[in-house]
């Protein structure tokens, strides 16, 4: 059974108490700074604190990933704090959906997408040297490819890159640059996450992974009344089953997830159904006995997959 564990306190304080890489990776939502109707967890956080991610960088093992949700409006802040705590930015992938708010329509635009802020931790010596140490350095990435719709589909694809040679020469990328090549496996993984809706106006181009935001059942499954907590007060509960992916292509098969603004716990539901190890850390007592009551049904849905797999 994949292990789990939700500890209530700063982020600041716990993770000065863990081992030197001990993690494989950081899958996390912190506030996004924008002191969201008045909730004071949504402020005055340790996010934008460059010294925050610099103990992540010393938590996670060399070449392991950082993958952080941000706001549209503040995600620059959390960037900035990312790099100046010794992290290298990969790129930034933008989940879009099509459902999003709009808190004041005479000053803003409506919510279409969030970003993710993904880094990773700099290696000393070189990534393969980093891989063999601690089986952090590289994206997982054949744990995520996104399946071709049907035979026509892969059939176009190889015709359009058919992969001939080992190298090519073009007027924008330079001499001599690997030739992609196709993988009937499944399409390379983007940058980009997309909710069905976004995916049904894109039509059968759609080349990206679909997840819609957390219904009102995933929110609240495996809380009761009777559990003390009937219902999921945490504001901006994300999908488990992004989490779940973001897990699977950062996160190598056995590693520790790290969650340092662990909210409901979102992100360790996730883990446990991709079948890694989670520590998550949370500052609200209610949130942390939220997300334990999330975590048990999560391992127990987990344990149901694994088995309806294996019969």
């Amino acid at each position: 059974m994949t292990t789990t564990e939700l500890i209530h306190g700063d982020c600041r304080e716990i993770m000065r108490t863990l081992p030197t890489a001990s993690a494989a990776c950081v899958v996390t939502d912190g506030p996004y700074e924008y002191e969201l109707m008045g909730q004071s967890w949504d402020r005055d956080s340790a996010v934008f604190e460059p010294d925050t991610w610099r103990e992540m960088r010393r938590v996670v093992s060399p070449g392991g990933y950082v993958a952080a949700f941000g706001g549209p409006r503040t995600w620059h802040h959390l960037a900035l704090a990312i790099e100046q705590g010794g992290l290298r930015i990969v790129t930034t992938l933008a989940w879009i959906y099509s459902d999003g708010n709009c808190t004041n329509r005479d000053t803003q635009l409506k919510t279409g997408f969030e970003p993710i802020v993904l880094a990773q931790v700099p290696a000393p010596g070189s990534l393969k040297r980093a891989v063999a140490e601690h089986g952090t350095g590289h994206l997982q990435i054949d744990d995520c490819r996104l399946p071709y719709m049907d035979d026509e589909d892969l059939r176009l694809t190889l015709q359009k890159n058919p992969g001939k040679t080992d190298t090519f020469t073009s007027g924008v990328y330079g001499v001599d640059r690997p030739q992609q090549r196709v993988n009937p496996a499944g399409r390379h993984p983007a940058n980009v996450v997309i909710d069905e809706r976004v995916g049904e106006a894109l039509g059968r181009d759609a080349r990206f992974f679909l997840c819609p935001k957390a219904s009102p059942k995933e929110r609240n499954a495996g809380l009761s009344l009777a559990a003390g907590i009937p219902k999921n007060s945490h504001t901006c509960v994300k999908p488990v089953a992004l989490l779940e992916w973001l897990t699977r292509l950062i996160c190598p098969v056995g590693g520790l997830v790290l969650d340092p603004f662990a909210g409901s716990a979102s992100g360790g539901c996730g883990a446990v159904l991709a079948g890694r190890r989670y520590l998550g850390i949370e500052q609200d007592d209610l949130y942390v006995q939220t997300g334990l009551l999330r975590l048990a049904y999560w391992a127990a849905e987990a344990e149901r997959r694994f088995a309806a797999c294996a019969s």
